[in-house]
């Protein structure tokens, strides 16, 4: 996360869903354990519009 933070200045801890957030549109969740990256998360605004985004199975489409 260090080297991370290096990258982008613009990450700000997120105490309420304890994640990093960039102002360039994506957040970072990382493991404490480790101090690595495990997701990463990008807001795509043309996404947002459609009506079937919020009613994808995002988690059980990327883990069978």
């Amino acid at each position: 996360m260090d080297e991370v933070k290096q990258i982008d200045d613009t990450l700000q801890y997120n105490d309420d869903d304890e994640d990093y957030i960039s102002k360039m549109g994506y957040w970072i969740e990382d493991d404490l354990d480790t101090k690595k990256v495990t997701a990463i998360t990008v807001y795509v605004r043309e996404a947002e519009d459609s009506e079937s985004f919020f009613k994808y199975e995002w988690v059980d489409t990327y883990t069978k």
